[in-house]
């Protein structure tokens, strides 16, 4: 019975064995060495300016939006003057005219107003004498009364005419100097006149030369530290010239080198495990995000015996924030199912040790 049971778990096993090795044979574990580094931002300008003040120092802690850098263009800030006083020029100009305007519309409603009161007047006074002429002939059977001469169809007098045509100076009167008035009334509301459209000129250059001249203070992009500085205060530099460089306060990725027997296992999307060097508790999962198209020479820091050529693919693998990772720390990469084929080898290891045992057992019993 109990050999039976001991055969049922060699079975047992060596199903499982099998079984594990199928599932995981297609891919075979692959080690490789790197190093973590970091990506840095190198702070320069696109023109030519003069270095003002420099507010930071080397492997100095900066947090993200921290003003790094104050530059100096003197070309840009006498600009900025010249269009500024050009625009008070403008707006003065402007509203002198406009004040201009408006006087003279005050001007003229006023001779508008004497005008048609002057006509307006003499209407009055010729209607006052007409009716007292037509009053004073009206009890005079003698003289035909002028509105029942209209009214037979005769020409009407001269006092009638020449009040209707005062008449008729008043209408043109007022139409002529409100025809004025409401040219200058538009004029005053619009907002197309020379001076405007100048003005409006000149304030889209002001706002470009005012982002300019908010560029020349340098903001750090992100949370770092500050590696090298490259000018000092009061140099001149050229445009695209480094001022300063700036990175992450731990690595951002790895950059592997896998040997060239073994280049065609490594793949972008992959998951991998990043280990240090000097201590295996630092682990991380990372992804490779990039694979070299070529091989290469190892870097001299990764050889085992510098006198040795090796050649290997290179491997970037992305690192995820705030890893524990030094910048420039020797690591280990190892694919995903590394830990999987280590338990099978125990598996392998154990079942090897459990046959010696029961072959042990059955040459005693043989031998009793």
């Amino acid at each position: 019975m109990g050999k039976k049971l001991l055969y049922l778990t060699w079975i047992l096993v060596f199903l499982v064995v099998v079984k594990t090795s199928l599932f995981l044979g297609k891919e075979e574990a692959t080690e490789f060495q790197g190093i973590a580094e970091t990506r840095e931002v190198i702070v320069n300008s696109e023109n030519s300016v003069e270095i003002g003040r420099i507010h930071v120092l080397p492997g100095q802690e900066i947090p993200k939006g921290r003003v790094l850098v104050e530059l100096q263009r003197p070309a840009l800030t006498m600009k900025l003057n010249e269009i500024t006083h050009q625009l008070k020029e403008l707006k003065s100009r402007d509203t002198c005219n406009r004040d201009e305007i408006k006087s003279q519309i005050r001007q003229l409603r006023a001779d508008k107003k004497v005008n048609v009161s002057e006509i307006d007047h003499k209407i009055e006074q010729m209607t006052s004498r007409y009716s007292f002429n037509k009053e004073m002939v009206s009890g005079l059977k003698s003289i035909p009364n002028p509105s029942r001469a209209t009214k037979r169809g005769e020409k009407p007098g001269a006092m009638e005419i020449e009040i209707e045509n005062l008449k008729q100076e008043r209408d043109l009167t007022k139409k002529r100097f409100q025809t004025l008035i409401d040219d200058l009334t538009a004029k005053l509301a619009s907002t197309q006149t020379p001076e405007t459209i100048h003005q409006e000129s000149l304030k889209k250059e002001l706002e470009l030369l005012e982002k300019e001249k908010a560029s020349l203070q340098i903001l750090a992009p992100i949370d770092g530290i500050i590696g090298s500085i490259h000018c000092k205060a009061g140099e001149k530099i050229s445009p695209f010239q480094p001022i300063l460089t700036l990175h992450t306060r731990s690595p951002s990725y790895v950059r592997g080198y896998i040997h060239e027997n073994i280049y065609n296992r490594a793949f972008i999307g992959d998951r991998v495990d990043v280990i240090a060097f000097t201590d295996e508790g630092k682990r991380v999962k990372g992804e490779i995000v990039g694979v070299g198209s070529r091989i290469i020479q190892y870097p001299l820091r990764l050889k085992k015996r510098p006198e040795m050529q090796l050649w290997g693919r290179e491997v970037e693998i992305h690192l995820p924030d705030g890893n524990p990772f030094l910048l420039g720390e020797k690591v280990m990469i190892q694919t995903a199912n590394h830990d999987a084929l280590g338990y099978l080898a125990w598996l392998k290891k154990w079942f090897t040790l459990e046959s010696y045992a029961s072959e042990s057992d059955n040459s005693e019993a043989h031998s009793i």
